[in-house]
Formats: structure tokens, C-alpha cells, sequence
């Protein structure tokens, strides 16, 4: 015989279920402190960053403006706005905004993995948040580029470990980057020289080449390489108030407009635009820094090519069948004494080289002309260029407010940390020792 089952109030029931609710919404609450506690801590109190230094990877406190222009936008930390009564120059056209025009923001919100380091060491180009060598109590962010038992200097804004250029991979050579240049509409800086078919568009440029009859499609004509290139060249100007003047690319950065200081050649450039082709012809890419000349050169169809340094072919390339039917993404970078080639973001090609000697010409024929640090190519193709930007290294000065440790020989368990905006950095040139222990290491940054 079975017992019937009590009746339980709809009331009993409610409380239950409440209680319940309420145990998983305070154990995930405990959850989440040990977490920010120990593991990644930002989660529940933004982490902030408060200063400049690792701009324009990570930022401070800023303004930005959206030129009145052309319209990009472009941010200054509140540290460096310019004077009062000066205007707020952008850096890609050259057109003066008004100061108080502009919105103030916050600095970028991070997390700290605390965990990171627990399993591994930290690596070179890794951004890692330490305490304070003058205040421990005080946490800072920088990127660490020296590993303990290392021999570090800073020669021409380069970084040297042991007698060697360091060199960035692909991604950290994106994130250190500095935009010098993003494709405002009617900017006269891309030019080709007279008579070569290229006319601009509203977003690019467009390379107009009159296609002859092509012969069967499984058995494509080749253009000679001797086939003249139209060359669409990048010529740099520098902007400031009132005008532009031509010239190098300078480390000088618009998030610090209000700064004088003497400014470096930056001849550690990249190249990144969108480009469709057509046709039976060739894509090509040139880059110039000091006295090397590197060429790319695409076939259309075949996405066969080959890279030249200096008039010396030293890579091949396989970009696919008809890697340019669609928009596709292409940069070039030549930092750090690598040259690499990227399309839709997929690394095609990576060169190392050793600078050569001076010449009276590059390996095009042409004088040196360093003001001319990029061009873009089309041999026999209908070739589309768009979003043409022009971008630069990091440039490690000497060492910000009068310090001058260009130097550093690490002890074991200590690291080399330097600000990506180097002028105006305190790090590893000011500290008496330049070398930061591990135990003062608090993680690795994650950027919310």
C-alpha cells in the first residue's frame, strides 16, 4: 500500500528554489573574486591605464579629434595637448582642428593575467604589468625586450641583443606599428611620375592598362619582366601648422603635440592597402630603407613571383591562383632587417638580410632617394589599389629627460623593459639597475 506524498505549499517550493538561486549567485560571485584575486585581475574593478607610455599599442588618458579634414581620428594624451592657443594638428593631412573640439577619454581598461608567468617566462615583445622600481606600490605597464644574461643597446633606434638586431615577428610588428599615413582623399602624397596610367578614386587608385587579346586560358602569355612598371610612389611630408614639408619619416608622434625635441629618421617602414587586378600582367610592391631596395613582384594568374633584394633574387612566391580576383589585403613590412610579405593576413614571405654598403644607385637604377621609401607597381594589369596606409617602427631614443643608458648587461632573473613611446617612457634607461627582477613582475596585459 502506498503512502501518499505530502502536500507541499507553493510557498516551500519558492523558498527552495530561492535559496538555491541565491547559493549559485554568491558561490559564482566567490568564484569570480578568486579569480580577480589571483588569476586575471581587472574583471570586477577596471584596470586603467594612466600614462602615455606604451602608446599607441596601449593608451593613456587622451583627446581625440575626428579631422574636420579628412575625417580620421587621431588622440593626444592630456599630458602632451598642444599650447594654448595652438591647434590640434592631424598627422595624416595636415589640417588644424580646434583644441577643445576634441573628446576627453579614459585610458584603454586591460586585465592582468597574473597566471602567466607561474608556468613559463616571460617572452621578448610581451607587454607584462610589473611593480614600480622607485615605488613598489604603483603598478606599471611596458614591454619587456630583454631576457636575463642578454647584452642589450640601443644603436640608430634599433634594438641589439648579444651584437644582433632583435626582430619582431609579423603580429608584434602590427601592434608596435605607428600610422604615419591612411589614404585621405585627394592627399597628393602617392604620385605617379607624369604619364604613367594611374588616376585616383575616391578611396584609391586605379591603374588603367589597355588589355589585349588574350590567348586561351589554359595556356596564358607572359609579360617579359623587362615590360615596363607604372609605379604609383609614395613621396612622405611631414604636417604641421600652416603647411607640410617633404622629406623623411620622423618618430614624431601626434599623441605627444606638444613636445620639442629632435626628431629621428625612421627608415623602418610597412605597407599595408587592398588591391585588385586583372589581366595577364603583374602586381608589384617596392620598398626602400637606407640603401636596400626590395622588390615583389605577383603574377596576376598564377600568384608565382619572387622577392629581389637589391637586384638579387632571394625568395620565391606562391600566392595562390588569381590571388588578386578580389580585394586582398596586402602588406609589406622591411623592419628590424627582415623584409616579410603578407596576404589576407597569411605570411607569404620572410627575409632576413644584413644592410649592404652604400651605392650610387638601388637596384632599380634609380638614385637613392630615401623621401621615397614605398611604390606600388602594375605591369600589363588592370590593377585597383585601395585604404593605402603608410606605417613605421617603434624608434628607441636615447633615453627620455636627459638619461642616456643606451647600454644594459642583464644579471640572471632580471629583464629589460621599454616603453613603446620612447621619448616620453621612463623605464629601463632611468633606472639605477636597468634590469627589473622577476619578483617584480605582477603578469602579463590582456586588453579588454
Amino acid at each position: 500500500m502506498m503512502c501518499p506524498e505530502p502536500n507541499r505549499s507553493r510557498a516551500t517550493l519558492g523558498s527552495r528554489a530561492l535559496r538555491r538561486l541565491l547559493r549559485w549567485v554568491v558561490g559564482c560571485g566567490v568564484l569570480v573574486l578568486l579569480v580577480d584575486t589571483w588569476l586575471v585581475e581587472g574583471l570586477l574593478a577596471p584596470v586603467i591605464v594612466a600614462s602615455g607610455s606604451m602608446a599607441p599599442a596601449l593608451l593613456g588618458p587622451h583627446r581625440q579629434w575626428q579631422c574636420s579634414g579628412c575625417q580620421r581620428t587621431f588622440n593626444c594624451g592630456l599630458e602632451s595637448l598642444p599650447s594654448p592657443g595652438a591647434a590640434a594638428i592631424c598627422p595624416n593631412c595636415g589640417t588644424e582642428n580646434d583644441v577643445e573640439a576634441g573628446q576627453d577619454l579614459r585610458g584603454d581598461r586591460v586585465l592582468i593575467d597574473r597566471s602567466a608567468f607561474y608556468w613559463r617566462a616571460p617572452r621578448r615583445w610581451e607587454p607584462v604589468v610589473f611593480r614600480c622600481p622607485d615605488d613598489a606600490r604603483t603598478l606599471c605597464v611596458k614591454r619587456v625586450v630583454g631576457l636575463p644574461g642578454e647584452k642589450l643597446q640601443i644603436r640608430a633606434g634599433e634594438l641589439v641583443v648579444d651584437g644582433t638586431i632583435a626582430t619582431k615577428d609579423l603580429a608584434t610588428c602590427r601592434s608596435m606599428a605607428v600610422l604615419v599615413y591612411d589614404s585621405p582623399a585627394g592627399d597628393p602624397r602617392w604620385q605617379p611620375p607624369q604619364g604613367q596610367p594611374w588616376s585616383p578614386t575616391a578611396d584609391g587608385y586605379v591603374h588603367n592598362e589597355k588589355e589585349k587579346e588574350r590567348p586561351r586560358r589554359d595556356r596564358p602569355a607572359r609579360r617579359p619582366r623587362n615590360t615596363p612598371v607604372d609605379w604609383l610612389v609614395y613621396r612622405h611630408q611631414q604636417r604641421f601648422a600652416g603647411g607640410a614639408q617633404g622629406g623623411l619619416i620622423m618618430d614624431e608622434s601626434a599623441y605627444d603635440q606638444d613636445e620639442s625635441r629632435t626628431l629621428n629618421p625612421v627608415t623602418d617602414v610597412a605597407l599595408r592597402c587592398q588591391i585588385q587586378a586583372s589581366g595577364n600582367g603583374a602586381v608589384w610592391l617596392r620598398a626602400r630603407s637606407q640603401t636596400d631596395e626590395f622588390l615583389v613582384r605577383v603574377d596576376v594568374e598564377t600568384g608565382e613571383g619572387d622577392l629581389d633584394h637589391n637586384g638579387h633574387r632571394t625568395q620565391l612566391i606562391e600566392a595562390g591562383f588569381e590571388p588578386f580576383s578580389r580585394m586582398a589585403t596586402v602588406e609589406l613590412f622591411v623592419v628590424d632587417q627582415c623584409a616579410r610579405l603578407a596576404l589576407n593576413g597569411s605570411l607569404l614571405v620572410e627575409f632576413d638580410y644584413q644592410p649592404s654598403t652604400p651605392s650610387a644607385v638601388f637596384s632599380s637604377g634609380e638614385t637613392p632617394s630615401r623621401d621615397e621609401p614605398l611604390a606600388i607597381g602594375a605591369q600589363g594589369a588592370q590593377v585597383e589599389v585601395r585604404d593605402l596606409q603608410v606605417w613605421r617602427d617603434v624608434f628607441y631614443t636615447d633615453g627620455p629627460r636627459g638619461t642616456a643608458a643606451t647600454q644594459f648587461e642583464l644579471a640572471p632573473g632580471e629583464y629589460c623593459l621599454l616603453g613603446d613611446n620612447s621619448p616620453h617612457a621612463l623605464d629601463s634607461r632611468g633606472w639605477s639597475p636597468p634590469g627589473l627582477s622577476d619578483a617584480m613582475l605582477v603578469g602579463r596585459v590582456l586588453k579588454w
